[in-house]
């Protein structure tokens, strides 16, 4: 539960023209009207913005003085909308849009989350800050890039959209789709085709290195040592390429630093650790006189 001291608000959004699923976004925030910094939170493959700390994260950082701003990325396989009575949120059950997605749609989606954002009332529009966490850091980094961003704050964040070797892309390409195991739930999902050639066309929009280096928003990387689904090096590529990059590394860390879902207490001395530094990141760049 979010507390009587947070204010909470779901809402819809629609890319126009409206060719894609919508977008469902929740904001957390202090229940007053003062301008405040916000900080978008963006998840990651198989994520959903319910998923494990991020509700957590979110009312961290609105206790810290932000305005925090989570999507559902709209081929993220969560078809539960705001609306519909007791969502199950953390069920992934839009096969058809899961296949569908691209990381052109999650960034175009995060994007279309900055326009809503920076029109909501109390929100201080040139004080707006980005997380993501492994593929989602790697899309924060890249809207980043083309919309610019107060701070960044990044979780072992990819470094390459091409994570597959060749042989799994020939074989991809062969059936027409890839399995992809849900270790959570069991569930075996299946991506498309349009990802595999987004990644095979090598667009300049989506190459993460290359975009780092025109950014030197102040940024914050964590990653552990004992991540078994993204390379610590990852994160070593990034900040050698991001100007003003800090990269903390937690030693005996895996991918989501001890979380599970639904996030169970008391966090994981690695999860407590990453909160801390992240809030007092964003607070430090955003919400403090410069």
């Amino acid at each position: 539960m979010h507390g009587p001291d947070l204010a909470e608000h779901y809402t819809t959004l629609r890319h126009r023209p409206s060719d894609r699923r919508p977008v469902v976004v929740r904001v957390t925030r202090l229940r007053d009207s003062a301008p405040r910094p916000a900080v978008l939170l963006v998840h990651g493959f198989k994520g959903f913005m319910h998923w494990a700390f991020f509700p957590e994260l979110a009312r961290r950082l609105a206790r810290a003085g932000l305005v925090a701003v989570a999507h559902n990325a709209s081929h993220n396989g969560v078809s539960a909308r705001p609306e519909e009575p007791a969502p199950r949120w953390d069920v992934l059950d839009d096969d058809e849009g899961f296949a569908a997605n691209t990381h052109t749609r999650e960034l175009d989606d995060v994007g279309l989350v900055r326009e809503y954002v920076e029109g909501l009332p109390g929100v201080a529009p040139a004080r707006i800050g980005v997380f993501g966490h492994s593929r989602g850091g790697g899309i924060a980094l890249l809207h980043a890039a083309e919309r610019g961003a107060g701070a960044l704050a990044l979780w072992a964040p990819i470094d390459d959209i091409d994570r597959v070797d060749a042989g799994t892309k020939a074989a991809w390409r062969a059936s027409g789709a890839l399995a992809v195991p849900n270790h959570r739930t069991g569930q075996v999902h299946r991506l498309g085709l349009a990802i595999l050639d987004e990644v095979e066309r090598r667009e300049p929009r989506l190459q993460i290195l290359a975009r780092s280096r025109e950014l030197a928003a102040p940024t914050l990387v964590i990653h552990g040592t004992a991540d078994d689904a993204v390379p610590h090096a990852a994160s070593q590529h990034i900040t050698a390429a991001l100007e003003g990059a800090r990269l903390v590394t937690l030693d005996g860390a895996n991918h989501a630093f001890g979380a599970t879902h639904p996030l169970r207490s008391p966090l994981h001395a690695h999860m407590q650790a990453a909160l801390d530094l992240t809030v007092a990141h964003f607070v430090d760049t955003l919400a403090r006189p410069r």
